[in-house]
């Protein structure tokens, strides 16, 4: 795991390593929220498209690409779709077997372990292929006589010197990234739709930064701490994953009158409901993130390992900086086009945890356009 992940340390976890790739992701929200503003869509549909805009995000940094799924068009068995979609049944799979609905695939090769392999082996296949085109576009970049416009720009790239190594958990990081992405994503808007005087809030936010239709650049989105605190209180309303990050004691360890011996897993669990934490903790309130302009406090303190989204420490979340980024500026872009709404009757959606937090049913939003951009439209 240090052999793996030291090298990446040094290119992923700085605080403008997603930065880099502002302006090509900023065109696929832009695509993203001009979607979900075009038109009524069935929960499903929307479900989907939250899940390509995530993988697509995600192919820019992993693979130096665009995949191609934010196209309408795009045929039902591309390799990109078919890729898309056996990625969501290994994590179907891996959740059965965490959910105990499968006991016997060490056993035998049972139904979860077939579709695992099969999924599994499509996906992999895939983003070789993708790897060995990065690396093809990589050594004609580094030919001066070729004219390479297709010039890699993610982090298999010259500027990181990460030329390709044989990894076997190349596959496993990029598969996480899109679908903690897709699936926050989804808790994040149902929030925002769920409290309209905050997603109000933050759309004057974001008018006042960016403008009605203006990109996201780094300095404007470094100016815009309520678009920041919404998710953090929506990440403490509805938590990532089922328990906190999960560590051994090394020692003996005496927490609150309970010995524990050493070499325990303890999962801390996420403590929104910790009245004495957080005030109010029923209600989405972005405010208790935010700080005084004079003396920078917050409101009302709150521990620094009170909610850890992406873990801490060592073995923190590798991705956290492009996740957040992603969710940003699909939050952003859609919420400068449109309203987020749910449909009458649909407001009380129930979440369930497999690997990642997720609706049970898809959600049923509305994306109502916003005046101007009706006014747009109809030029």
């Amino acid at each position: 795991w240090q052999r793996l992940r030291t090298p990446l340390n040094r290119h992923l976890t700085k605080v403008d390593s997603a930065e880099h790739y502002l302006d090509s992701q900023n065109s696929v929200a832009e695509e993203f929220a001009k979607i979900l503003s075009s038109g009524p869509r069935s929960a499903k549909e929307i479900q989907d498209w939250f899940f390509k805009y995530s993988t697509e995000c995600v192919g820019l940094v992993c693979l130096n690409t665009r995949l191609g799924l934010m196209d309408p068009q795009v045929p039902v068995d591309s390799a990109a779709l078919v890729f898309l979609e056996d990625s969501k049944n290994i994590f179907l799979q891996i959740a059965n077997v965490l959910n105990g609905k499968s006991i016997m695939h060490d056993y035998y090769l049972n139904k979860t372990y077939r579709e695992y392999e099969r999924s599994n082996s499509f996906v992999r296949s895939y983003i070789k292929s993708r790897l060995r085109r990065a690396k093809t576009n990589l050594d004609r970049q580094s030919n001066p006589k070729r004219d390479d416009r297709e010039k890699p720009t993610g982090v298999i790239n010259k500027r990181t010197c990460f030329r390709l190594p044989r990894r076997r958990k190349h596959d496993d990081d990029t598969l996480r990234c899109w679908h903690g992405v897709a699936t926050n994503l989804q808790t994040f808007c149902y929030e925002l739709a769920s409290n309209p005087e905050k997603q109000e809030k933050l759309y004057e936010e974001i008018v006042a930064v960016l403008g009605k239709n203006g990109p996201v650049t780094r300095e404007k989105l470094r100016r815009m701490p309520y678009l920041k605190a919404c998710l953090k209180e929506s990440f403490r309303m509805r938590y990532p994953y089922l328990t906190g990050p999960a560590r051994l004691l090394p020692n003996d360890a005496v927490i609150r009158g309970f010995r524990i011996p050493a070499k325990t897993q303890i999962l801390p669990c996420n403590s929104y409901t910790c009245q004495t934490i957080f005030p109010d903790a029923d209600k989405f309130l972005p405010e208790r993130w935010l700080r005084s302009e004079t003396d920078r406090k917050l409101s009302h303190e709150i521990p620094r390992l009170a909610c850890l989204p992406f873990g801490f420490g060592a073995r923190n979340c590798i991705g956290r900086r492009f996740a957040e980024q992603q969710i940003f500026l699909a939050v952003i872009k859609t919420v400068q086009k449109c309203r987020i709404k749910l449909r009458p009757g649909s407001s009380d959606v129930v979440f369930r945890y497999s690997i990642f937090i997720e609706p049970a049913e898809p959600i049923k939003f509305e994306f109502e356009p916003r005046e101007h951009q009706k006014a747009m439209e109809e030029i």
